[in-house]
């Protein structure tokens, strides 16, 4: 108002303002000095913006820190913080080393988080789409596997280990050459090849009977005991019980039935280990299930239900071993008893 002499604002005497304190000015000597504030005056920390809600308490500005938790963030190596210079929440790294995604590189697995970085991981394998000329590939845009058929002229696998050097043709796997050489670990037999140059010889169902193999090729000639396709030798795993009696004689040729040597007999056939031993067996009544016969000559193979596998010495088993592929109640009648055996497999 014209002629009128306005109140301006207070003299500060240029003093900056602190948490929790005002600033007073003593008109006599005026000069300022700084008066803390009430208890309970709300308050901003100028040091600290993220602190929310704040209220003064003997002169310190306390309250709640700002929660970033569910603030946007560009990727998954990064967390939201306030930055208490501005109060305003801000992406910074975190999540040190754990998993991650990468949007930029979907066909790279296993990465992981380093100083705000998604980094590391290894290629997606897609091998199990592969298959002659067509091939298992990531898809860069999608991140999933899918297939890419070979170029004419590319090299290419089919699968046969004793061809070299084929090539796709027309989405076709062919050509190459027969492997003569006796190589080992190459997954070839040449003819002229034998274990003894060539570990591949070794080969179940060659009709060969080689090394460590009980018999070649299978099925083997017990229904109780199966033949291994894969290493030519009787899987014993499944027979829990040798069947004595004083009429059928045992492995110890003894009178008295099953004892610590069947048992231990027993054993060895069942853990594939001539030094496992029998811990713990017991008799009990007769079980219509077959088993591990009592020893020819008092049965011999065909007759009572018992077929002959041989002397299987790799087991250290030094009598011919004989399975019982019928009930052996119907062969050995009631005075039947059964043992069953806890193996050791050192």
């Amino acid at each position: 108002m014209a002629g009128v002499c306005e109140p301006g604002p207070p003299n500060d005497c240029g003093m900056l303002p602190v948490a929790c304190e005002v600033i007073s000015c003593d008109e006599g000597s005026q000069t300022c000095t700084g008066v803390p504030s009430q208890n309970g005056d709300p308050c901003i920390d100028p040091n600290d913006l993220c602190v929310e809600n704040g209220t003064c308490l003997n002169g310190n500005c306390s309250g709640t820190q700002k929660d970033c938790f569910m603030q946007p963030v560009p990727d998954d190596c990064h967390i939201s913080e306030c930055n208490p210079q501005t109060g305003q929440c801000e992406p910074v790294p975190g999540n040190e080393g754990d998993p991650c995604a990468d949007l930029n590189d979907l066909c790279t697995v296993n990465k992981t988080c380093s100083t705000g970085v998604c980094q590391g991981g290894n290629a997606k394998d897609c091998s199990q789409l592969t298959q002659g000329c067509v091939l298992g590939v990531c898809d860069v845009n999608t991140g999933q596997c899918t297939t890419q058929v070979l170029n004419n002229g590319d090299p290419c696998d089919d699968l046969d280990g004793c061809t070299s050097g084929e090539t796709c043709q027309n989405g076709g796997c062919s050509g190459g050459t027969l492997i003569t050489q006796c190589i080992n670990s190459d997954g070839c037999c040449p003819n002229a090849c034998t274990i003894n140059n060539d570990d591949d010889c070794h080969l179940c169902g060659n009709n060969n009977l080689e090394q460590d193999e009980e018999l070649d090729p299978p099925p083997g000639p017990s229904s109780s005991v199966p033949l291994d396709v894969n290493t030519c030798r009787y899987d014993f795993s499944s027979i829990n019980q040798l069947y004595c009696n004083g009429s059928c004689g045992n492995w110890n040729n003894s009178a008295s039935g099953c004892d610590q040597i069947d048992a231990d007999v027993l054993c060895k056939l069942k853990m594939d280990n001539p030094n496992s031993t029998a811990t713990s067996f017991q008799t009990a009544s007769a079980l219509a299930a077959p088993g591990v016969c009592c020893p020819p000559p008092t049965w011999q193979p065909g007759n009572g239900g018992c077929v002959d596998l041989g002397v299987l010495s790799s087991r250290g088993v030094t009598t011919n071993v004989s399975v019982h592929d019928t009930s052996v109640l119907s062969t050995h009648g009631s005075g039947t008893v059964v043992m069953n055996v806890q193996c050791t497999n050192p």
